[in-house]
Parts: structure tokens; C-alpha cells; sequence
């Protein structure tokens, strides 16, 4: 026996047994020149596929924008948003394919919205152990810079939308780490203060509602230093495709979003994949001509962790090669710069979206009609740790 039964730890004996055995493997030993030299993605990469995958499409939007760049930040999910919204207002106003929506104006927003959630979560909950799962949740990662498509219709709805020419990107934009790290260690020393008020006054509810309005206040001064000064009224000019220019005074943001967007943010909605209670596939255990554990299918990945939402991209096209049936590709626009793909614009396979894809954004208009009752249902509320929750 080369393992130590008694206490299941390594022992030096089975690793000599695993270190021979792997040298006496042909194929492992040359899975490991390749790894160690090569990047993993580049070696895995089954080139019998590669020339069938190439970025044409029979169906696609009529105008696509240059790929935009959220840079080191996890703000995907306003950059899909915003991708989607300044296309019908490309179209409206013959506007140049590099226009963009202001991200940093909403990732403003974002930012104080989830500090204020916090600690009205950490008011609601005041009579919770510090060590339950519910508030070690809401401390684990406050500030992260991930979002969904709702948070995007909460923000817009209440603070409107502005171009980006009016409020630029700056450098914490560009790398938000810095800042998310100063922050999520000061809400949680608001939280904790917040609890230890509670406990002092015996439950004072009043004080500790004028301490959060200090820490906010404290938050609001911060994000201005590091975004500068929101823009409240604006005028938006520029010359759109024909070379005309155009002037519009005195908007504010949320005039701007109701009257020159084109789009009502709430005629979309979010439709998610979730198989882990309806939908069960096996999947083929091979690597590398191994046997290996056999692959946990898209509910369990769920269940264990093992693949959750991380990412938010739009979709501007598909190819359909049978009129009829579904498609086999899909052309992805992402927000990592023009660099990669085709010019920042990517193939995903039919079988990865079924595989990896949880949820899509889609008009109303576009539902099934057995999808449509559930717009005005009593939705089924899942636990704040839930996969289905995850930020991306």
C-alpha cells in the first residue's frame, strides 16, 4: 500500500510509484513537453475544427460597433448592455461605428447602489449571527465589479444614460483592483460598526440609519475623487456618418436615455438556463485518450461549482445553414479591445452555447407564449448564494 490508510495522507512511496508510472507512459510524457513549452489553450485546440469555423454568418445585425474595451475590470455586463443599446442609436443617428455609452457613469452608480444594498442588507439582518452564511455571503465579496442585466435596468432607469464623450473613461476605470480592494475592507468596517452600534444602543435602529448615511456619505466623496464630477446637465454634439453635425443642449441624463436612445431597457429580459432540477446529459470522459472521472453534465457543474456565469458578451449574429433548424455558430461581440477574434469579435460553437451559456437577455416580443404568463407570476426567490445569482 503506497498511501498511509490511517490518515490519508501522501506518502513518499506513492509518489515514487506515480512518478514512475507516469515516465513509463509515452503519450503523458509528450502531453508534458507540449504543456510545459505552449500555452494550454493553443495545445488543446482540436485543429481538425479550425478551418470549419470561420466569421461568416447568414444571419447578422445590420450595424455593428468597433469593439469596445472594458480593460481590467469586470465590467462586461455594462459594456454588453451599452453595446446593444448604441446600435438602434447608430442607426437613428447615423452615427460613426466607435460611438459609445459612458460605462464609467454607470459603473458610478453601480458602485454606490451595492454599498448602499449592503448595509441596508446588514440593517435587515441585524439579529443574525456574524458567523451565519447569510452574512458571511454578503461579506464575501461586496464590491466586486460584476453585474446582471437587471442591476442594468435599475441604474438606467433611475440615473438615465450619457455618451461617453461626456463622461470619459479614467485611470481607476481602467483598473478598477486598487479601488475595490480599499473598498470592500472599508464596507466591511462599516458593517461591523454598524452591528457593534446595534448591540451598544440595544437595538437603537435610528443611530445606526445616521451612522450608514455618514458611511454613504463617506463612499459618495470617494467615488467622486477617483470618477470626478458627475455630469448633471450636458449638451451631446457630434458628426455623424454623412459628416453633419449635431447639437443637442441642455439634456440631463435621463432625458438623454428616454428621448435620443431608442431603446426602453425594461422591453428586455433575462431568460435563464438552469438545468439542475429539469435538464440531465452525459458527457464523453476522455482526455487525452485517458480515463478520467466522467464529466459532470451542466447541472451539476452548477451544483459543484464547477462552471457558473462569468461573463457577459452581445450577439449580433448566427449562421443557419438548413432554413428552419437551429444554428450551428454564433458571432459574439466582446469588450477585450479589437485585438483578438475578429477584430474583438468571436465564434462561438452551438454546442458551447449549450453547454456554457445561462442566460440571454431577449425582447419580451421575442418570448414563446408559454414564457409569456411568468412575466406576471409571483417569482420563486432563491437563496442570495445561489449559482443563478452569480455576477458577471
Amino acid at each position: 500500500m503506497t498511501q498511509d490508510t490511517a490518515t490519508g495522507s501522501i506518502t513518499l512511496e506513492w509518489l515514487a510509484v506515480q512518478r514512475k508510472n507516469f515516465n513509463a507512459t509515452p503519450v503523458r510524457v509528450l502531453a508534458q513537453n507540449a504543456m510545459v513549452n505552449t500555452e494550454m489553450v493553443k495545445v488543446l485546440t482540436k485543429r481538425e475544427l479550425v478551418p470549419s469555423y470561420t466569421h461568416d454568418y447568414s444571419v447578422k445585425v445590420a450595424i455593428e460597433g468597433k469593439a469596445t474595451n472594458q480593460q481590467s475590470t469586470g465590467r462586461c455586463w455594462l459594456f454588453a448592455a451599452c453595446n446593444m443599446i448604441r446600435l438602434e442609436m447608430m442607426k437613428n443617428h447615423k452615427l460613426a461605428d466607435d460611438f459609445e455609452l459612458s460605462q464609467t457613469y454607470l459603473f458610478f452608480h453601480d458602485k454606490l447602489e451595492r454599498v448602499n444594498f449592503l448595509l441596508e442588507n446588514i440593517l435587515n439582518t441585524m439579529d443574525e449571527d456574524t458567523d451565519s452564511r447569510l452574512i458571511q455571503h454578503f461579506l464575501n465579496n461586496p464590491l466586486e465589479d460584476g453585474g446582471q442585466y437587471d442591476m442594468f435596468v435599475n441604474i438606467v432607469e433611475k440615473y438615465g444614460l450619457v455618451p461617453k464623450s461626456v463622461y470619459p473613461e479614467v485611470v481607476t476605470t481602467k483598473s478598477s483592483v486598487h479601488l475595490n480592494r480599499m473598498l470592500n475592507k472599508k464596507v466591511r468596517e462599516y458593517c461591523c460598526r454598524l452591528r457593534s452600534e446595534y448591540k451598544q444602543t440595544g437595538g437603537n435602529m435610528a443611530q445606526c440609519r445616521e451612522m450608514k448615511d455618514t458611511f454613504m456619505t463617506q463612499v459618495y466623496n470617494v467615488l467622486s475623487i477617483h470618477f470626478g464630477p458627475l455630469p448633471t446637465t450636458f449638451s451631446w454634439t457630434f458628426h455623424n456618418k454623412d459628416k453633419a453635425f449635431t447639437r443637442y443642449d441642455n439634456l440631463t441624463p435621463l432625458s438623454f436615455y428616454r428621448t435620443h436612445t431608442g431603446i426602453n431597457v425594461n422591453d428586455y429580459i433575462s431568460l435563464i438556463n438552469d438545468p439542475r432540477n429539469a435538464y440531465n446529459t452525459t458527457y464523453t470522459d476522455l482526455v487525452y485518450g485517458e480515463g478520467v472521472a466522467p464529466a459532470m453534465d451542466k447541472a451539476d457543474r452548477l451544483r459543484y461549482k464547477a462552471s457558473l456565469m462569468t461573463h457577459a458578451m452581445l450577439f449580433t449574429g448566427c449562421d443557419v445553414p438548413v432554413e428552419g433548424e437551429l444554428p450551428t455558430k454564433y458571432r459574439v461581440e466582446n469588450s477585450w479591445g479589437d485585438k483578438l477574434g475578429d477584430k474583438g469579435y468571436h465564434i462561438m460553437t452551438a454546442d458551447w452555447f449549450k453547454e456554457f451559456v445561462y442566460q440571454i437577455v431577449v425582447h419580451k416580443s421575442q418570448l414563446e407564449d408559454e414564457q409569456v404568463p411568468a412575466l406576471t407570476a409571483t417569482p420563486s426567490v432563491l437563496p442570495p448564494w445561489d449559482p443563478m445569482g452569480t455576477l458577471a
